[in-house]
């Protein structure tokens, strides 16, 4: 049963399906997380950003590729530095704030076929407002 497991994992892995970069994407992720194949993980994310370089994923792709290819990290780094220097993953590589992160991160969820959680409701005291005025006894006489 295990052999069987592996082979299905290899066959997501090796033969993405046809629905292209979010596709392939999955494919590295697999590589990398349930094969813990760094190499093939970072060719095959290194493909995302040559095979589709305007995809949502191709930036995110080339900074997971600089982490798998220590060989490549540098160059891969300028790569991304000067093709997507406006991306929100070249801005939080680099440690720069980034309101578009998020909204990223969600599209590229949604396109992998996750499901996005919703932020968890907030909790609030029901504290009333202080109000200005005398408070207590006068202690000394005006």
């Amino acid at each position: 049963m295990e052999g069987q497991r592996a082979r299905l994992l290899l066959v997501r892995v090796l033969v993405p399906d046809s629905s292209g970069d979010a596709a392939l994407f999955r494919a590295a992720e697999l590589a990398r997380d349930s094969l813990g194949n760094a190499r093939l993980a970072g060719r095959l994310f290194l493909r995302i950003a040559t095979l589709a370089p305007s995809s949502l994923f191709a930036p995110k792709a080339l900074v997971a590729a600089a982490g798998l290819l220590p060989e490549s990290h540098d160059s891969l780094l300028a790569v991304l530095s000067s093709t997507y220097p406006t991306s929100p993953y070249t801005l939080a590589l680099r440690g720069e704030a980034s309101p578009a992160y998020a909204a990223a991160e969600d599209s590229l969820a949604r396109a992998l076929g996750l499901e996005l959680r919703s932020p968890a409701p907030t909790v609030s005291a029901t504290v009333r407002p202080p109000v200005p005025g005398r408070r207590g006894p006068m202690l000394d006489a005006p």
